[in-house]
């Protein structure tokens, strides 16, 4: 009777032994690819219950971006869900950075830099396209500070691979190079500054002051350059007397902070553009 009983429960006690407290769980093995890439968190080869979410997140390496994820996951997020439905296998990809970036519409070429995490060009976008200017109709100064844009064309001005930067994207900028009070002389170039505004430019950002376009008469106003930089992000503000307005950083001649400012919509301003 004993031994009827025991091979009756033999599976039972094969299972409870396989998965120690009774709860199934499965592998998942976590690889960053190259290793000197970046790293993934959590790391390594981990054990999760059936059925529960594994979340993980890339984080690249100086001089690497990551480019997106293989095998469990897809896409480029940087923190994606797993569900631990079998034994799973995660790959992080990270690609090397060169130096340079070229616009392949027109073949210029832009310093990058990476300041927070996130890649961003290190230079003001210079493609020529409608609704934008050159400060003063002038050529050369497009080719010293880049072009100003209205809102509606910098949000789609960004080369494939890159984007118009968030207002978030630039309070994380700021946020990585000490905050606003400071980020002025952080940010800005060494040079090109008037009425002593350079700035110490201590992350490559090299930010120009590029001046403003108003829309106002048959050509326009020119304001500001070299004593004002602004650049568009993808943020929508409030009404504005003439228009809808949206979301700018702003760094000034005479001031160490940076700050956001919300305007028209159709007003010229520089473009940094981030990459994906």
């Amino acid at each position: 009777m004993k031994k009827t009983i025991l091979t009756a429960l033999l599976p039972a006690i094969l299972l409870l032994t396989a998965c120690g407290d009774g709860t199934s769980t499965f592998r998942l093995r976590i690889d960053a690819d190259p290793q000197e890439g970046g790293t993934v968190l959590p790391q390594g080869s981990i054990r999760y219950p059936a059925g529960s979410a594994a979340r993980v997140t890339a984080v690249a390496n100086d001089g690497y971006v990551f480019t997106g994820w293989a095998g469990a996951a897809t896409g480029a997020n940087l923190t994606v869900t797993v569900m631990m439905n079998g034994d799973r296998a995660l790959t992080a990809n990270f690609e090397k950075l060169t130096p340079t970036f070229t616009d392949p519409r027109d073949g210029k070429a832009y310093g990058r830099v990476t300041i927070g995490g996130k890649v961003w060009m290190a230079e003001n976008l210079h493609y020529a396209t409608g609704n934008s200017w050159c400060y003063d109709n002038d050529e050369s100064n497009c080719q010293t500070y880049g072009r100003l844009y209205d809102w509606n064309t910098a949000m789609a001005v960004c080369p494939e691979g890159w984007r118009l930067p968030t207002d978030s994207d630039w309070n994380d900028l700021v946020s990585a190079v000490g905050g606003r009070e400071v980020a002025g002389g952080k940010l800005k170039s060494k040079t090109g500054w008037d009425d002593g505004g350079n700035g110490d430019d201590d992350f490559g950002f090299a930010a120009m002051p590029g001046g403003v376009y108003i829309p106002i008469g048959v050509r326009g106003r020119f304001h500001n350059i070299g004593t004002e930089g602004s650049w568009w992000t993808t943020t929508e503000g409030g009404r504005q007397a003439s228009g809808p307005g949206a979301f700018r950083w702003r760094l000034r001649s005479g001031y160490a902070s940076a700050d956001a400012v919300d305007n028209d919509q159709s007003q010229g301003y520089s473009v940094r553009c981030i990459m994906n």
